[in-house]
Formats: structure tokens, sequence, C-alpha cells
């Protein structure tokens, strides 16, 4: 299987899993960010087609997205998809405790946008890894 099938197999997957195809573009996306490969013309292509979006949608949300999810470094997003997730109590309580997200590698920023709205509210820790953030106890 080439790499580009594989792809396409795996956004497959993930947009079969949403009422519209439209809906998955932004994990769709992020999937081509994190590709292997890079984010090619090709992988991008692949978003549009598969989704049923205008190949603009993709690249405003390609030419944002460095910006929105603040660069490097722990970061909490606060987008509304987080928002209404939990983000807002994960932040309220990293305030009254720092360590509760885990991060001694200095302060967590707060983002509009990291990209993964489907494991909202998500945070992306020291390291560049994502996870989707739970309040055991809250």
């Amino acid at each position: 299987m080439t790499a580009t099938t594989a792809f396409e197999t795996e956004l497959s997957q993930l947009i079969s899993e949403y009422p519209r195809p439209a809906m998955a573009i932004v994990p769709a996306l992020q999937r081509a960010l994190d590709g292997e490969e890079g984010t090619t013309d090709a992988r991008v292509e692949t978003v549009v087609r598969l989704c049923g979006i205008e190949a603009e949608a993709a690249r405003s949300f390609l030419e944002t997205y460095p910006e929105a999810a603040g660069g490097s470094g722990p970061a909490l997003c606060v987008g509304l998809s987080c928002y209404a997730s939990g983000a807002g109590e994960v932040r309220e309580r990293y305030r009254e405790d720092p360590g509760v997200l885990g991060t001694a590698s200095g302060p967590v920023r707060l983002v509009p946008c990291l990209g993964h709205c489907h494991a909202a509210p998500a945070y992306r820790d020291a390291e560049g890894r994502m996870f989707r953030v739970t309040l055991e106890g809250t």
C-alpha cells in the first residue's frame, strides 16, 4: 500500500465518523499536517476531495493554524469546541495548581486553536504531543 493510499484510507475512516464529510475538515487537515512526509499539495488535495470542501477553506486553515496554535511549547486550546468541552474548567484548575497539566517546562499558553477539535479540550505538551484533557475528581 502506498503512502497516499494509506493516507486516503485513514482519512476515509476518520470522515466516516462524522455526520457530514465537511465536518471532518479540521481533524483531516491536522492529519495532513502530522504526516510523516509532511504536508504536501497531494495530501491537502485528498482532504479537499474527501471532505467535499473548497480548496480555499483548506488553505485558509493551513495559513492561520500555526499562528493560532501559538508555535511550540505547552498550550491549552480555549477555542469554541474546546471551551464547550471543558477547557474553561481546565484553565481554572491550572491557575489553582499549575502541576495539573503535568508541565515542568514553563507556563502553558492559552491559544485559540490547536486543530484538534475532535479531541476537545485539547492540550499540547512541551514535546508537541497532543492530548485530550480530562480532570479526574472534578
